[in-house]
């Protein structure tokens, strides 16, 4: 399998830090096996890897929908892979990786804010250089964040977009075969990957009409699923500010980044992207309703 940076994506991928936490990964999740990385694109013209190709599908065949958030499971194929979606997530908080090769990563200091800080750096920075004009309320959810970065117990690997459509599954187990979509790999506060799959984007509803996280589980189980698998609390404050961190680095993703990559025409999939930047108006709403009284 070749993974090809794009000549422009709504997101700033990394190839060498996939590379590197695919091999620390190994052994511990169902991740591919990673054989080769070209950093600046002597080889392929743009930075590439190259990972084991593996079995399984991302969605059901009788599903017709081309993409998005909901993959359209059903409820048989959801029963399966609801414990094992939670039960991976939990495990990559306690994966280990001191002793792996990760010279592509800065990693933050455990008992300190570093980890929340990088992660705001990170975004704002995308926020100003995309952006088609400035927008009070991002400003002033930036400062928040800084204001109120949580004070980090324990530094984790973090998938950075761990959600529907981003695993493969075997049709006939049911078992999730392999993670993917790594490209937004860091270190950091696991409970920003817990609360990225509250998001309600990634919601859908079971037949008695319960909204389910991630579209596998409702919130009270899907969070006590997670602290039994690993063994570690869920600190709900520290989980507000991740959701409240989520909305806003997917209003800059969506707002700002694919606002560009539509205005530029440089994206090959400029309908999916232009989906991403009409979705803009419904998570800037979530993030004004989560940051009414903060100020």
């Amino acid at each position: 399998m070749l993974r090809l940076d794009t000549c422009e994506s709504i997101v700033q991928t990394h190839r060498l830090r996939e590379f590197q936490i695919l091999g620390a990964l190994q052994g511990q999740l169902p991740v591919p096996t990673p054989y080769w990385i070209d950093v600046d694109g002597t080889w392929l013209g743009y930075p590439g890897l190259i990972y084991e190709f593996c079995q399984g599908v991302s969605r059901p065949p009788q599903n017709g929908q081309i993409s998005g958030p909901q993959q359209g499971y059903g409820e048989y194929y959801r029963k399966l892979l609801a414990p094992q979606f939670v039960n991976r997530l939990a495990d990559l908080a306690l994966a280990s990786w001191d002793e792996s090769l990760l010279t592509a990563f800065d990693i933050p200091r455990p008992a300190s804010n570093e980890a929340a800080l990088q992660g705001v750096n990170w975004w704002q920075r995308v926020w100003e250089e995309d952006r088609i004009k400035p927008v009070p309320l991002m400003t002033a959810t930036a400062e928040w964040l800084r204001q109120n970065a949580p004070v980090t117990d324990r530094i984790s690997i973090l998938h950075g977009d761990y959600r529907s459509g981003n695993f493969l599954f075997d049709l006939e187990s049911g078992d999730i075969t392999a993670l993917l979509d790594w490209e937004l790999v860091r270190f950091g506060d696991r409970h920003e990957d817990l609360a990225y799959g509250l998001n309600p984007l990634y919601y859908t509803w079971s037949p008695e009409g319960v909204k389910l996280c991630g579209g596998f589980l409702p919130r009270e189980e899907y969070l006590a699923r997670y602290e039994a698998r690993s063994g570690l609390k869920v600190d709900l404050a520290r989980l507000e500010y991740y959701e409240i961190f989520t909305y806003w680095k997917s209003v800059v993703i969506t707002l700002a980044s694919s606002a560009r990559c539509v205005v530029g025409r440089k994206t090959h999939q400029d309908i999916l992207v232009g989906m991403s930047y009409m979705i803009a108006p419904t998570l800037f709403q979530l993030l004004c309703n989560a940051m009414r009284g903060k100020y």
